[in-house]
């Protein structure tokens, strides 16, 4: 399930913005006969702005108001405003090529008034434009541009916006430690600014505990937020908080508590006229409307979120509804589908993803058409397909590299740019002081410049050199990866094996009943071990719920009972423990069948779980028939020896390696009065 995150910006003001009991007075103030023509514009902006998160088009109406009459009067200042406010209805609206164009001219006349402020609010605004094109790199740099000056200028409340949409660019790079910084520390500005101001920033919050998947802290902070918007009556601020809070709800499982919200946020994004908006509130109510079963209204909601992405020329979005639309089809007529229908959706949403290229999408699509040919008797095209999408899969690797390394740039750059900019500002005072100066002056001028050239040379030659070495660290951390994943792929079909193994010896003792049941039961546990396949780590909840399930397959082959019991102290929750997937599974099969195979009585496993300084401890004790399970493990009868442990066992040696190159994990056993342990120790990957 897809799910659509509503990252929430804080605008920055052309002027001050008028609070609801103002709204009346500053009308029946344009309705005074000989009102001054920059009396009269400037309450049209501060109108403009007010109505931007309310109702963008009423507010666009009072932005061209004022851009008409500062116009005809030559009041340039007051036209840039104009511009501004103009561009930030039109964002509201969701117009974004619209907003860039008058974001532009404002920045070029604010440039060429040497107005400061308002050029830091251009900035801003060209940021938030960046961002919506996931051009994170431009969009910090125009805000790092816009705090400057606002620090420059002492501006709190200018200053409070930017540090929030750094943190909201942070965010979108998954960086939530520093995402979670800038929120700090603008909320610690914010203390005693008015709630709306705070209401943005406990959205941020709840945005980066979402993420960090602390839903019970991101409902908290979401449900404060809204009770500001509502106060204040912030009808766009509003519906995106109802959104987030109806992802979290549908993140949780509460289906119909998802669907009140998404619905609320979708009928004031009606009320408002926010295309995007509307697009994604219906995209979103499409997937949970899958998830209920409601299938009519989910493809009624989708239809409706691609006619709007047609109309916005969205292919990122669109791409998604189509591969969503595909996958209704499917579950439509579960019995036999339109394949060709289906595939026909599918290379429509590979097409859109390519267009607007997006490798995620593209990626996404080709999986489904692979799977989709499979169906269709093609295996040739499966294949070509399948292998497409795992090469763009790789390079998705390779893109969240360099976002790594972008957040590694960013982090040793910050106060640099901040200085550098500072530094500009400064040397123009210099320069006009220069004027006047002696020759004196200039000699030292031009060896402070040649200071500085040395000094940026030695910058340059120590960043290449980092990023040097980080490319090493990751190709490194890259190989041991795939060494993983190969040996990963060799013991899945082990496993499978043995469980195949297990239904024909059922098939061939005429237990038809029990084979049936065997493979539906069967069948769940491959697609727990499917749904984690593919994760690097899983919680070690997962990993308990997939071995209680093979223990039972297991106690029912051998007709006898087996006991799975676990034993954690109370410090350590098994939510928050993470191992790599199928770990322990080797381990359990060999208690079952070289412990329990030949004994009568029934048969206990006990899985013991510890950290310590860094490292989890994972005991696996069975009170089978010790011995012959000790021989077994040190490989001391060639014929018996298991390959599911010896994979296991290289799988061990390889963890920490692609951990940083850590080797502190290790496996021992040793026999019992009555029955077999084997202890792994691992890296403590909670801690990673």
């Amino acid at each position: 399930m897809k799910s659509h995150f509503f990252i929430m910006f804080l605008l920055l003001q052309a002027y001050s913005g008028c609070a609801q009991n103002g709204l009346d007075s500053l009308r029946t103030l344009l309705e005074v006969g000989d009102l001054h023509d920059s009396t009269k514009i400037s309450v049209y902006n501060e109108l403009a702005f007010y109505f931007a998160s309310r109702d963008p088009e009423q507010g666009l109406k009072y932005a061209d108001s004022a851009l008409f009459l500062s116009k005809a009067q030559g009041l340039i200042s007051l036209e840039a405003a104009s511009y501004n406010n103009q561009g930030v209805n039109y964002w509201y609206q969701g117009a974004d090529s619209l907003a860039l164009l008058s974001y532009q001219k404002a920045l070029g006349i604010f440039q060429k008034l040497k107005n400061r402020k308002r050029e830091a609010v251009a900035f801003n605004n060209l940021a938030l434009l960046s961002y919506n094109r996931e051009d994170y790199a431009s969009a910090l740099d125009y805000h790092q541009k816009a705090e400057a000056i606002f620090r420059e200028l002492d501006l709190k409340k200018n200053l409070i916006s930017s540090l929030s949409n750094i943190g909201v660019v942070f965010l979108a790079l998954a960086d939530y430690p520093k995402a979670l910084e800038y929120f700090l520390e603008a909320s610690f500005q914010a203390k005693d600014e008015e709630v709306g101001i705070r209401g943005n920033l406990l959205t941020n919050l709840g945005l980066v505990s979402k993420n960090m998947n602390q839903l019970d802290n991101a409902l908290e902070y979401h449900s404060k937020a809204l009770e500001i918007f509502q106060e204040n009556q912030q009808k766009q601020e509003e519906a995106n908080t109802l959104a987030n809070l109806g992802n979290i709800y549908q993140q949780l499982g509460e289906l119909q508590e998802a669907d009140s919200l998404l619905n609320l946020a979708l009928s004031i994004n009606l009320q408002i006229g926010n295309t995007r908006r509307i697009a994604s509130d219906y995209s979103n109510l499409g997937i949970l409307y899958s998830a209920f079963g409601e299938l009519t209204k989910a493809e009624h909601s989708l239809l409706q979120a691609q006619k709007l992405y047609e109309e916005l020329n969205d292919r990122v979005n669109l791409s998604l509804v189509k591969l969503e639309l595909s996958g209704l089809e499917i579950d439509k007529n579960p019995g036999k589908p339109d394949w060709n229908k289906v595939l026909d959706l599918q290379r429509e949403s590979m097409d859109l993803a390519d267009e607007s290229q997006s490798i995620l999408r593209k990626q996404l699509a080709l999986e489904a058409i692979s799977k989709t040919y499979q169906k269709l008797g093609d295996p040739t095209k499966s294949l070509e397909a399948y292998r497409e999408s795992v090469s763009l899969r790789d390079s998705i690797f390779n893109d969240e590299n360099e976002k790594k390394l972008l957040r590694l740039r960013i982090e040793y750059d910050v106060k640099a740019k901040n200085a550098s900019i500072l530094a500009t500002s400064e040397l123009e005072k210099e320069q006009l002081k220069a004027e006047k100066a002696a020759e004196s002056f200039r000699a030292k001028l031009y060896l402070m410049v040649l200071v500085f050239l040395l000094l940026c040379l030695g910058v340059g030659m120590y960043l290449l050199r980092k990023r040097n070495q980080v490319r090493r660290a990751v190709y490194r951390s890259k190989i041991a990866e795939l060494q993983l994943k190969s040996l990963r792929a060799q013991m899945d079909p082990h496993f499978i094996f043995n469980a195949l193994s297990s239904i024909s010896n059922f098939l061939l003792k005429n237990r038809t009943e029990d084979a049936e049941y065997y493979l539906g039961k069967f069948a769940k546990l491959i697609r727990m071990i499917l749904e984690s396949s593919e994760l690097q780590l899983v919680s070690l909840s997962n990993e308990m719920e997939l071995l209680q399930a093979y223990v039972s397959l297991e106690s029912m082959r051998l007709g006898k009972g087996i006991h799975l019991r676990w034993e954690l102290p109370k410090e350590i929750d098994a939510e928050e423990i993470y191992i790599p997937p199928m770990l322990l599974q080797p381990l359990v099969e060999n208690s079952i069948w070289h412990g329990f195979s030949g004994m009568e009585q029934e048969g206990e496993i006990v899985i013991k779980v510890r950290t310590d300084t860094g490292s989890l401890y994972l005991s696996v004790i069975d009170n089978g028939q010790g011995g012959a399970t000790a021989d077994h493990e040190k490989g001391e009868n060639p014929s018996r020896q298991s390959m599911a442990l010896k994979i296991m066992q290289e799988r061990i040696e390889l963890l920490g390696t692609s951990q940083a190159g850590s080797h502190i994990n290790s496996i021992s056993w040793k026999s019992l009065n009555r029955g077999f342990q084997v202890e792994i120790v691992i890296p403590d990957f909670s801690m990673v």
